[in-house]
């Protein structure tokens, strides 16, 4: 009950905050729950795109370092 109940059947590569109201009849509180969830996920994936950032940051470190070799 916290959100009305899809009843449209839309695209599915219709973005999300397009989707939501369109979806339930123009109820906006689909935003809001878009929103949270969005922020939700940034939450738990913070840190792999960080461990991801570092490895590649390393890698980049490593081929400076071999072109400053072969040079």
């Amino acid at each position: 009950g916290l959100v009305a109940k899809f009843f449209v059947e839309l695209p599915w590569a219709t973005p999300a905050f397009i989707l939501g109201p369109l979806g339930t009849g123009g109820d906006f509180r689909t935003l809001i729950l878009i929103a949270v969830n969005f922020i939700v996920g940034l939450i738990i994936f913070y840190p792999f795109f960080k461990i991801y950032e570092q490895h590649e940051l390393e890698n980049e470190k490593v081929d400076k370092a071999m072109v400053e070799i072969e040079n």
